[in-house]
């Protein structure tokens, strides 16, 4: 599965720092009992359309789709305003 992030818009700030650093572990914990494998962070060039994005690695898709919707993962999206 591959989430990209858009540029930031003026006035918008993505914080890279804090999104490898405490949201991914947030990430990974919630969701390797799930059936993460694993995960890797990409920055993109000033000049792309995504600003970054991840890369997640499941055991199957199957469990992908669960781990979106699984209450065990409100923790991971309550976390996305922290680095947007």
């Amino acid at each position: 599965l591959q989430v990209l992030y858009t540029q930031p818009k003026e006035g918008e700030f993505f914080d890279m720092d804090y999104y490898v650093n405490k949201h991914m572990p947030i990430a990974n914990e919630h969701w390797t009992p799930l059936g993460l494998k694993s995960w890797q962070v990409i920055k993109y060039g000033p000049d792309a359309p995504y600003y970054g994005g991840v890369l997640l690695h499941w055991e199957k898709a199957e469990d992908a789709s669960k781990a979106l919707t699984a209450a065990e993962s409100q923790p991971v999206f309550n976390d996305v305003p922290n680095f947007t």
